[in-house]
């Protein structure tokens, strides 16, 4: 992960090049074989960082092909969690566990219908409450339903009562991180929530 000892390694890479063919090749559904090579007292402290780049990038790619995807279909979604603190940082920070995302209630058929139609399997959790999980190559996703109350209020609206987000939360914020750009749930709100 360190270009110059990328360059070295290889005696021609580029690692930016090496790095934007994998992203736009796991982009088009291919299935991507890292290898790498440690050699000791060069580069063998960097073999863990390297599998975590590898998971984040994984990851990145498919929730970036869903973000995209919820934009053509003209779907309002907002990104938020870890996810959202990258691309408010604008690079992946660390190793995430999920993607969080949260869309209307009343979009969650047309949601569904756009993931099962990417090739994500609705994976409910028995006990969940506010929303929904899919899964994907062992990615997972998290949507979380939100409902516009008539004082103007986004609510999650949950089994036995409802939790308000913060007003200004579901704006139109926008950021990009690695080319790919998404609506990201306000950084007051985001801030706040974590």
């Amino acid at each position: 992960l360190v270009p110059e000892k990328f360059a070295e390694i290889t005696r021609w890479g580029r690692l930016d090049q090496v790095q934007d063919g994998i992203r736009a090749a796991t982009a088009a559904g291919l299935k991507v074989k890292i290898n790498a090579v440690a050699l000791k007292g060069f580069n063998e402290a960097e073999l863990f960082p390297l599998l975590d780049w590898c998971g984040a990038q994984t990851q990145a790619t498919l929730g970036f092909v869903l973000m995209d995807a919820l934009e053509r279909d003209e779907i309002e979604y907002w990104l938020f969690g870890g996810w959202a603190v990258d691309f408010y940082v604008g690079r992946v920070t660390r190793p995430h566990s999920d993607v969080d995302i949260a869309g209307w209630l009343d979009d969650v058929p047309r949601i569904t219908e756009l993931l099962t139609n990417h090739g994500w399997r609705h994976a409910p959790y028995p006990d969940e409450d506010g929303g929904t999980g899919y899964e994907r190559d062992d990615i997972r996703l998290e949507l979380t339903y939100l409902v516009r109350r008539d004082d103007g209020h986004v609510v999650i609206p949950l089994h036995d009562r409802e939790a308000t987000w913060p007003t200004g939360a579901f704006g139109s914020d926008r950021r990009e991180l690695e080319g790919v750009r998404a609506r990201l749930v306000g950084l007051d709100a985001l801030v706040s929530g974590k």
